[in-house]
């Protein structure tokens, strides 16, 4: 075991010292206009009050918030209407779910293919007005990292600027930006909300300061220039057979559930030649199957194809999503590396119906990943045939 780990976990003075924790604390003197060191300061007393067990219980709190419990939540928040935007909800048979993903008609069902139109409109950070509520916000996320014993994470991140689905492929803007400036801001407000759905408190304006500041109306979530808009791609991969197609899916060991691919919009060298969310998504794709498989799909191009299926923005951060569509129609794919699926993901036939309403049902999906999966298979229906059978689904907008 390394000497900075004890029990498995990174020591407190190592992480007082690493250069992403250094990052951080240096950008919050520099946003609220404190002098070099007072983050630092800060941080460091408030370690010394942190209980430890607490966190511990009020972590496991947080992560059981249901989904629906959050849709409603922000549902009562943004109670009023924005120019057609609305809360996707798909129903599943008898069922309806709900999300907090705010979307409109023309931005579902959507079979683009991702092209060129991807700009870099600015390579400047933005600048966040931050309050003394969001200082002390970042201040005590920090502490309670240095006390998990979670390290500070930082890289370059693309933020969006614009999107445009008007026409025959997508296209959208982004800038430049770093994830601890994403972290210590937008980020926070997921806390904030389910901090106040554990403690039972009313979640509307006025009542959250954190969302109030950074996030307050449905104008401000739809509208990306006027904010940090952090998110990325995420896709139903969908892998042909010779009667059905296999789709992919991760379960964490908490029992959360996410499609592969899934991340975050980030430069992988130069954040002009990368700006392609399609980049993203064959990046991330790559580290998820490894090298032979997608040496396969490199020689095979026109054996498989990336569509994106839907858009929206997640009003717990205020994330975009990119709703994608990955589909392998050759079965040859699947006769040499079915078999050698990386550990932790889960396979589910299209021609099972019951299977899939049981997957689209299960309470460990998010907001996007509902989204993503409920609309992919949707198109994977309307160009798979046979090998695709499908409980009853209909997208609503609530």
């Amino acid at each position: 075991m390394p000497d900075n780990m004890v029990n498995g976990r990174h020591t407190r003075e190592d992480l007082l010292t690493e250069e992403h924790l250094t990052t951080a604390l240096d950008w919050l003197d520099q946003q609220t206009g404190w002098p070099d060191g007072a983050a630092r300061a800060k941080l460091t007393a408030h370690l010394e009050h942190l209980d430890e067990r607490r966190l511990r219980d009020r972590a496991r709190l947080r992560r059981r918030v249901r989904r629906d419990q959050v849709a409603r939540a922000l549902a009562a928040y943004y109670a009023e209407a924005a120019d057609g935007f609305r809360t996707y909800r798909v129903r599943c048979g008898p069922e309806l779910l709900s999300t907090s993903l705010l979307t409109r008609p023309d931005w579902l069902g959507l079979s683009l293919p991702y092209g060129t139109a991807f700009n870099l409109t600015d390579t400047r950070s933005p600048r966040l007005p931050m309050d003394a509520t969001g200082s002390r916000a970042a201040v005590e996320w920090l502490a309670e990292a240095v006390t998990g014993g979670h390290p500070t994470f930082n890289a370059p991140l693309y933020r969006m600027t614009g999107v445009d689905l008007g026409g025959d492929t997508v296209g959208a803007g982004f800038g430049a930006a770093e994830f601890v400036e994403y972290a210590l801001s937008m980020r926070l407000l997921e806390r904030e909300l389910l901090d106040a759905i554990v403690d039972g408190r009313a979640v509307r304006p006025g009542a959250l300061p954190l969302r109030d500041h950074y996030l307050p109306d449905r104008a401000t979530v739809t509208h990306p220039s006027v904010r940090l808009c952090g998110g990325g791609p995420l896709a139903l991969c969908a892998v042909a057979r010779e009667s059905d197609y296999v789709v992919l899916v991760r379960e964490s060991e908490n029992g959360r559930l996410t499609l592969v691919p899934q991340t975050f919009h980030e430069p992988a060298t130069d954040f002009e030649e990368d700006v392609s969310v399609a980049a993203t998504l064959r990046r991330e794709l790559a580290e998820v199957l490894g090298e032979a498989p997608m040496a396969w799909l490199a020689e095979h191009p026109g054996r498989w194809r990336v569509e994106c299926t839907g858009f929206g923005f997640e009003l717990v951060s205020g994330d975009f999503a990119f709703a994608s569509l990955i589909v392998v129609d050759d079965a040859g794919w699947w006769d040499g590396f079915g078999a050698r699926l990386p550990s932790g993901l889960r396979a589910h036939s299209t021609r099972d119906p019951e299977g899939l309403a049981e997957l689209l049902c299960d309470p460990g999906w998010s907001s996007e990943g509902l989204f993503a999966l409920a609309e992919g298979l949707r198109r994977l229906s309307a160009v798979g045939g046979d090998r695709v059978r499908l409980p009853r689904l209909r997208p609503e907008l609530g």
